[in-house]
This record gives structure tokens, C-alpha cells and sequence, in this order.
């Protein structure tokens, strides 16, 4: 395949260019298993794992475009990717060990010893299951790889829905607007589990931005993002190998506990000489203790990198921004059928009611909507465009003008209640129809990657997500004939499953 430039990719439609990437690096991963067989290659282990994390995290990334396939691919990949972790976790502490040696007293270092002789156990172990197993996981997946990411329907009539760089735009921003937020609720150096998220988000961040480095258009500032990225994430991915090592030492001290109690009993009942119960837990909290003082001192660092973190949120911003933001006009959100009313107490409420004007391709929406201060609002606006992201332009319209026009409506119009909820920075919307059964809940969303986890207020009463389904749009609804309308009890029931 012809190697295609980075701003060529982003000027296509995101379902494209992302699975273009997709195959860019598949085939880079393939390329580091081959070196697994040479077992002198000391980073051949690390450059898979890193092929493989960067692989998954584009289709993590992406996967509201690229299909329940693409999506299980990803969990096969992480299958594999999941049996170079505790070698390659067992390698940096062994590296890291080894700088303590002369730190330590030499009544100290047998306890060391012991500590690597365990760790290099694993790293062998560990390393001998990839270069084996998940090498050869990845050559069975590597046919239905390329064909899952290579295939896919792409409906020309319709609204190709957002460029690579407008949602690499929103990913961004999301991305470096999580960092700052986790970054900020790390208050101490045991908030371990935050800080490894923060970590994670600073990973996926920065695999999203380097592609971008190449880039005439956005590759200087791309450049200098990554750079600062990089920092910060040596100090992250630092803190969190001493916080995995914390835990080996941990369980270190309680082995050699349990080791010593043993060798003690075997000494008062089997004879066995006293002085081979060698006591290594002085050893092990000694070099518990270098664990710890590097965690607190990679904590402070953190601290003080404040100011470097704003600045980064900042620049990815900007860089945002170059590559265009979403337009203004364009709405993200997420439809579920509900079979019953949630609680809503404390609810927004609005009564609306609006009608379809007769036309061909474009069809414009009239909303008459009318808030819990008895202000009414007429508005004009019209919707393109289909599934989660849609274009929607809409505007304020004068009473004489909605008054002449709402006749045409006539047929085609809906009327509902609607109950606006906030959960944290999202806000749900459950809309009752009237005149039918049926309820459906909306929640708009600031992209397409967000996971979107319904409240519990919420959850049990949602049927399934309707997004993109037709017969559930507004649009929709207005057109049914009363003896058609879908009601909530119907549309619930298990779809029959299609023969094959």
C-alpha cells in the first residue's frame, strides 16, 4: 500500500483515515514480533509491548467509528498484550535493584539477592511466553486483523459525519482536559490508582499527537507538545514502577516471613541447623524503604510540574484548535429506549411541541418550548446527518413568522415532556411522549469517544441504545400515522434473530 501523508489522512472522513493508521500500525507490530526470535534481542519484548499499546489505543480512540469487529479485535490484541506486562515490569525492577546494591550493607544485600534471584525468575518466564504463545496468538489474528480494519460500509448519500482532524481535534482536548483533572486529584504519593490513570490518559494523549509531528500544517507545534509530554510522562511511568515494585517488596517481606518461620520449625523439629533460618525482612524493609523514598520524591516532582501541566493543556488546545475544532453547529449525543419513567424528582421541565415543514431533502423543524418560568420560545432549525454526530442549525424565530408557517406542519408533528437531569458534567434528557407509548433519554456528549455510563437513577430502565435507528428520530415519529406508533412496550421485545 502507498504510504499516504498524515495530512492527506486528516482531511478524510475519521471511519477512513483512522483505520488507515490502523493498518500502519498493525504492520509495525508485525515487524517487532519478527524479532522475537532472536533471544540476544534485549528490547525486541519492549518494542512489541509498545506496538501493540499504541496499535490498541488508536482503536480505543476511534472505536465509535470503527465497529463492534474493530472493538473485539482491540480486546483480542490486549489479550496478547497482557503477557509481555509482568516480564517487562519484572525487567525495570531488576534494573532498578541492581542501582541499589552499594547502597545497601553487606548484611543488607543477601536479601537483595534473594529479591532479583525471584524477579529474574519471572522476567525469564515471562519473556519465554511471548516469544513463544503471544507470538504465535498474533500470527492467528493477523488474517482477521487486516481484514476487519481493511473493510468497511461507507454510505456515500449520506453525511460521512466528522474528518480525521476534527475528531482527532475532540480527542485531544479530551484527553489533556482528563489528565489535568486526574493529575490534580492526586494528593498524596499512595494515590496510586489516579496517578496510574493519569498515566494511562498521558499515553493515549501522546499517541495521538505524535502521528501529528509529521505534519505540515500542525507538526511544530505537535513537536514541541510532545516533548513536554514526554516529561511528564517519565515522571508518571516512574511512580508507578515504584509502585509496583512497593507491592512485589510487600509480598517479599511476607514470603520470607512465612520462609523463616519454616526453616525455624524444621530447625526445633527436624534438626536442621538454626543458622540456615537467615532472617532477609531486615533486607527487604531496608530496600522498602529506597521504594519508598523514591515514590515520595518522584510525588514531589510531580507537584512541582503544576505549572508545566497547564501549559501542555494549553498548547494541545491550541493545537486543536489548528486542526479545527468541531463545528459549532454540530451535536454528539447518545438515544436509549426506556421501558419505563425513571425518578425525576427535581427535574428541568419543558413542555414542547414541534412540527416538520414539508420538503424533499432538507426538512426544516418548528419548536414551540415553553420552561418551568412560563417563557415561551419559537424556534426554527433543521437536522443533517445521522447517528451520534449530527449537524443541527438552529435559530430564534419571530412569533408572525412561526404563526404563518406551523400550519404546514399539520400531520406531521409531536408533542413531549421533557425532563433535563445533570450528572456531573453531562445532562441527561427523558423525553414522555404524548400520545404514545414511549420514552427515550438523550444525553449530548463533548465527543464522539466518550463512554457514556448511565446514571443508576437511570440504568434500569433503558431498554437498549437506538442511536441512528430512523424509526426513533423526531423526524420520524412526527411522520407515523397514530395507528403505527412504536410504543415502548413493543420495541422492547427481543428482536427475532436473522437466519442464515
Amino acid at each position: 500500500m502507498r504510504a499516504v501523508s498524515i495530512d492527506d489522512l486528516l482531511d478524510r472522513p475519521v471511519q477512513e483515515g483512522a483505520r488507515v493508521q490502523a493498518l500502519a500500525l498493525l504492520d509495525a507490530a508485525v515487524k517487532e514480533r519478527g524479532r522475537l526470535g532472536d533471544p540476544d534481542d534485549a528490547e525486541a519484548v519492549h518494542d512489541f509491548r509498545v506496538a501493540l499499546r499504541r496499535l490498541r489505543s488508536l482503536l480505543k480512540a476511534h472505536r465509535p467509528h470503527l465497529g463492534k469487529k474493530v472493538e473485539k479485535l482491540r480486546k483480542e490484541l490486549g489479550d496478547i498484550a497482557d503477557l509481555t506486562g509482568g516480564a517487562r515490569d519484572a525487567e525495570v525492577q531488576l534494573e532498578w535493584l541492581g542501582q541499589q546494591r552499594q547502597g545497601l550493607s553487606a548484611a543488607r544485600r543477601p536479601a537483595l539477592d534473594w529479591l532479583a534471584a525471584l524477579l529474574l525468575e519471572k522476567k525469564e518466564q515471562g519473556y519465554g511466553a511471548v516469544r513463544t504463545r503471544a507470538a504465535a496468538d498474533l500470527d492467528a489474528l493477523l488474517p482477521s486483523a487486516r481484514q476487519r480494519l481493511a473493510r468497511f460500509k461507507r454510505d456515500i448519500s449520506a453525511d460521512d459525519g466528522p474528518t480525521l482532524a476534527a475528531a482527532l481535534a475532540g480527542l485531544l482536548v479530551e484527553h489533556a482536559d482528563g489528565l489535568r483533572k486526574r493529575l490534580g486529584e492526586v494528593h498524596s504519593p499512595a494515590d496510586e490508582t489516579i496517578a496510574h490513570e493519569a498515566r494511562i490518559l498521558g499515553k493515549q494523549l501522546r499517541y495521538l499527537l505524535e502521528p501529528l509531528v509529521e505534519s505540515e500544517q500542525v507538526g511544530a507545534a505537535a513537536k514541541t507538545t510532545v516533548k513536554s509530554l514526554k516529561g511528564l510522562q517519565d515522571v508518571l511511568g516512574e511512580l508507578h514502577d515504584a509502585h509496583v515494585l512497593g507491592h512485589v517488596v510487600q509480598q517479599a517481606i511476607i514470603d520470607a516471613a512465612a520462609e523463616r518461620a519454616r526453616r525455624l520449625g524444621a530447625a526445633v523439629f527436624d534438626g536442621e541447623d538454626l543458622k540456615k533460618a537467615r532472617d532477609l525482612r531486615p533486607g527487604l524493609v531496608a530496600v522498602a524503604e529506597k521504594v519508598r523514598d523514591r515514590r515520595d520524591g518522584l510525588y514531589r516532582d510531580l507537584v512541582e510540574r503544576g505549572g508545566d501541566v497547564a501549559a501542555l493543556v494549553d498548547a494541545v488546545g491550541a493545537l486543536a484548535r489548528k486542526l479545527g475544532d468541531p463545528a459549532k453547529d454540530v451535536e454528539i449525543e447518545r438515544k436509549y429506549l426506556l421501558r419505563a419513567m425513571p425518578a425525576v424528582d427535581g427535574a428541568e421541565k419543558l413542555e414542547i411541541e414541534q412540527g416538520y415543514l414539508p420538503g424533499e431533502r432538507l426538512k426544516e423543524r418548528l419548536r414551540r418550548m415553553r420552561g418551568p418560568d412560563g417563557v415561551e420560545r419559537l424556534i426554527r432549525g433543521m437536522k443533517l446527518g445521522t447517528g451520534v454526530r449530527r449537524t443541527e442549525v438552529e435559530e430564534e424565530c419571530p412569533a408572525e413568522l412561526f404563526e404563518k408557517l406551523w400550519p404546514l406542519t399539520l400531520g406531521r408533528r409531536i408533542a413531549k415532556t421533557r425532563y433535563r437531569i445533570k450528572d456531573g458534567d453531562l445532562v441527561w434528557e427523558i423525553d414522555r411522549f404524548k400520545g404514545r407509548d414511549l420514552l427515550l433519554a438523550e444525553v449530548e456528549l463533548p465527543t464522539e469517544a466518550t463512554e457514556v455510563v448511565p446514571p443508576g437513577w437511570l440504568a434500569g430502565a433503558i431498554v437498549r441504545d437506538v442511536t441512528g435507528e430512523k424509526e426513533f428520530t423526531n423526524e420520524a415519529l412526527a411522520s407515523v400515522a397514530p395507528a403505527k406508533r412504536a410504543t415502548a412496550r413493543a420495541v422492547a421485545k427481543p428482536r427475532p434473530k436473522r437466519r442464515r
